[in-house]
């Protein structure tokens, strides 16, 4: 097999019944492995086997159901058409509207019946393309919403010109021409389609904004010259001249040179970052001031910048449980609507009322009923969520987390290096040996110590390296390390670790260090507290979520922390590898449990919960950890993603509501349940475009709210 992964944009795409027309057509078709279309960013998301079928033919057969696949800069000529035909159709719309309004008031123009079929005659050309569209669909028998205009418009346009050539012949004195109506319906039809593509386009502009932070070109060095090349034939390893100003190619490590970097654009701080030798570097963000050499570290999808882009599209992707309702509703709804149209018309016919009458019910039905802002409901909710958060330095992974974030109860912090900022300090060292003096204690723990991932290995930087020769070395997670050193067993970790080396640990809440067999020393060493941990904790204490600690230190030490946070609930004396346990009792007493930790020592336990939020500096963070990325290193974001899920939620259900009300109540009115008072076609199809654009334009409103 010979499977290749690809996504463009897809033209032609007037509702979401067409969505699923395409997905059902290609659901069966050999070499077809998924395909999936994203009506709120009209992209098709494709995996075909390139052996059994090729992309042409992929776009032969889209073409003959009236659709095309697209470059995203075809999709920009198709938004300036979609313009330029809006202008057109007002052109022409204006005197029709002019005429019907002077007509009201007693001033009808000589001939203005035919002018208003020359008129009307114009606007169906200029709207051709969704015409045929209806047109087609119909004639494969699988109608969608274009086909309800179709018929709609067709039906007034049709029975006016009869009318009117009858008319002319002397045949009938009826005048009750419906061009207007079917030219109205066109334009604002035309006109909301616009508005529609535009605020689509605003919404995914953040991602296309990020697809074009990275430069085309980069200087490479090569035996000390400088050769300008595109960014696709850079390899890790490669040394690259950043020169002031320009933008970094690629993910790197400065080798030479110091600077300031402009970070904002992908962890949304503002303040530039300084930046020296053996400083991480990333894809996309700008040098600011000095010339730096930078070693290529990582190129391609293994970039930052490419994740990122990766994790804010596949968002998008997310369909709330709600939304396959609203899916099933919108496959069936064409011919409810048309079987409604039908027998609208034929009861109204049977009661005695006037053809042009009957035909007036028959088009208001077919036109005021459109479920797209149906499809749009939850969609592009989610992408103008996944865009905000991301320009603030949070990124969310699937539209899934979202959707829980608004339900947790508990949130679970681990302390080292999430509560506390992870950075131990050596405050103290507790001799239990007259055999060895401080400074040599120190001295052999930094040797042992130097090489290994044990939290004390920081708080020894400061001690002189004296090289000396380690053998031996083993570590064990969660309980300490230990190796010979000048032909000495040394043994540094905690009083678990000491115990299963019969040695009495004598302390509980101390790093303990022994020599041959016999306690030396205890290390007192203090972590830390962020600044921003108290008040986040009381931040989500107020949204009523249960704050839990979760720690390796004993109770005594962990208790200190709690207490100055204010945390009521501590589990202490945890290992590594049995957080995530702790995790999944909490989950089966009931709780909706969401674990915030470093994104690499606790990936079991943000595995494990129901939301994983990884929290970590863009320089070490792994993005393939947690539902959610907190990229900043800031706490005060795991509020931020929490309202934000809240928010997002809240909008989803409003546009769902909003649509369900829309055709609950539009359809019983242009069908003429409540006679006398009934739905103009003309109204009816300002009602469709403005359901479709009220849905974006509320889902946008996320923005407002957290602009500040």
């Amino acid at each position: 097999m010979n499977i290749e992964k690809s996504t463009f944009k897809i033209l032609g795409l007037h509702c979401y019944s067409c969505v699923l027309e395409i997905e059902k057509a290609f659901k069966n078709i050999e070499g077809i492995q998924k395909i999936k279309v994203d009506f709120s960013t009209e992209e098709i998301h494709l995996e075909h086997d390139k052996d059994l079928i090729s992309l042409e033919t992929i776009d032969k057969k889209l073409q003959e159901m009236g659709y095309h696949l697209a470059t995203f800069d075809e999709s920009e000529v198709y938004l300036k058409k979609q313009k330029r035909t809006s202008v057109i159709v007002f052109i022409l719309a204006v005197p029709l509207i002019l005429g019907t309004l002077f007509g009201y008031f007693g001033f009808v123009f000589p001939h203005f019946d035919l002018l208003s079929f020359v008129l009307a005659t114009g606007i169906f050309f200029f709207s051709k393309t969704l015409l045929l569209s209806g047109l087609k669909s119909l004639l494969r028998l699988k109608p969608n919403m274009d086909s309800l205009i179709f018929l709609g418009t067709s039906t007034a346009y049709f029975y006016s010109l009869i009318i009117l050539i009858l008319f002319y012949m002397g045949v009938t004195n009826n005048e009750f021409y419906y061009f207007e109506t079917a030219g109205f319906i066109l334009f604002f039809i035309n006109l909301g389609k616009y508005f529609e593509a535009l605020t689509k386009k605003r919404a995914t502009f953040a991602v296309q904004k990020l697809m074009q932070l990275q430069p085309k070109t980069a200087t490479k060095l090569d035996q000390g010259k400088e050769v300008n090349i595109p960014i696709e034939q850079i390899q890790v390893g490669d040394l690259l001249r950043i020169h002031p100003g320009e933008k970094i190619p690629i993910d790197g490590e400065v080798i030479e040179g110091t600077s300031f970097i402009d970070e904002s654009m992908l962890t949304g701080e503002s303040q530039p970052v300084s930046k020296e030798s053996k400083s991480l570097v990333f894809a996309g963000t700008l040098n600011k001031e000095g010339a730096l050499v930078i070693k290529a570290t990582k190129v391609g999808k293994e970039m930052l910048l490419a994740q990122i882009i990766e994790i804010v599209s596949n968002a998008l992707k997310f369909r709330a449980p709600i939304q396959d309702l609203a899916d099933v509703i919108s496959f069936y709804f064409v011919w409810i609507v048309l079987s409604i149209g039908v027998l609208s018309f034929v009861i109204w016919l049977f009661a005695g009322f006037p053809l042009y009458f009957a035909i007036k019910i028959l088009v208001a039905v077919l036109i005021i009923a459109c479920p797209c802002a149906l499809g749009l409901a939850t969609p592009i909710a989610v992408m103008v969520a996944s865009q905000v958060s991301s320009s603030m330095g949070v990124l969310i992974k699937t539209g899934k987390s979202l959707e829980l974030a608004k339900k947790l109860d508990t949130i679970v912090f681990d302390k080292t290096g999430t509560l506390t900022k992870g950075e131990l300090k050596l405050v103290d060292v507790k001799m239990e040996s007259d055999r060895y003096s401080k400074e040599e204690l120190l001295t052999l723990a930094k040797a042992v110590e130097k090489n290994s991932e044990h939290p004390i290995k920081h708080a020894l930087m400061d001690i002189e390296d004296k090289n000396l020769k380690v053998e031996q070395f083993l570590a064990k997670p969660g309980f300490g390390v230990e190796a010979i050193v000048e032909s000495k067993k040394i043994l540094i970790g905690n009083a678990k670790y000491l115990k299963e080396h019969q040695i009495e640990p004598k302390y509980d809440e101390y790093t303990l260090m022994a020599i041959d067999g016999t306690l030396v020393c205890a290390f007192v060493l203090e972590d830390t507290v962020r600044e921003e941990a108290k008040e986040v904790v009381e931040l989500l204490k107020k949204q009523k979520i249960d704050v839990v600690m979760l720690t390796g230190d004993k109770k005594k030490t962990a208790q200190k922390i709690a207490d100055e946070l204010n945390i009521q609930h501590v589990i202490s004396d945890v290992l590594p590898q049995d957080k995530a346990k702790v995790i999944e009792d909490l989950k089966k007493g009931g709780r909706v449990v969401a674990m915030v930790g470093d994104g690499i020592n606790d990936a079991p336990a943000l595995a494990t919960s129901d939301v994983g939020i990884a929290i970590g500096s863009g320089n070490d963070i792994a993005l393939s950890t947690g539902d959610i990325i907190l990229i900043k290193n800031q706490l005060k974001d795991v509020d931020l993603a929490i309202r934000l899920s809240k928010v997002t939620n809240t909008k989803i259900k409003q546009n769902l509501f909003w649509a369900f009300f829309y055709n609950t109540a539009g359809i019983p009115l242009a069908a003429g349940v409540f006679y006398p008072f009934l739905l103009n076609p003309v109204v009816a199809s300002i009602a469709m475009a403005f359901s479709s654009i009220c849905v974006v334009l509320n889902a946008l409103l996320i923005r407002s709210k957290f602009r500040s």
